[in-house]
C-alpha cells in the first residue's frame, strides 16, 4: 500500500515506505539523496489530507495514492505551495 511522505520543503512523494519515496524522487528527478530528502522531514501525510491546486480544484491525498496504486506507478503527490 502506498503512502505519501513529505521529503523536503517543497514536495511529497508516494512510496511503499519513506526509503521508497526517496528513491522514487531521486530517480524521477535525476537528483542525489541530499537534494531529494531533508532529514528534518520524512513524516507521512495522512490519506484524508486535502490539497487545493492553483486552479482551485481540491484533491484528497488518499485518492491520489489510490490512482497511483491502480496504475502501478509512483510519483509526486503534491508541492507544498499547493497545500
Amino acid at each position: 500500500m502506498l503512502k505519501a511522505y513529505r521529503l523536503n520543503d517543497y514536495e511529497a512523494w508516494a512510496g511503499e515506505d519513506l526509503e521508497d519515496a526517496i528513491s522514487v524522487a531521486m530517480k524521477e528527478c535525476g537528483i542525489s539523496r541530499e537534494d531529494a530528502y531533508d532529514d528534518c522531514f520524512g513524516e507521512e501525510i495522512p490519506g484524508d489530507t486535502e490539497i487545493k491546486s492553483e486552479d482551485g480544484v481540491t484533491f484528497n491525498v488518499g485518492t491520489i495514492l489510490a490512482e497511483y496504486e491502480a496504475s502501478g506507478e509512483k510519483g509526486v503527490v503534491c508541492f507544498f505551495g499547493d497545500v
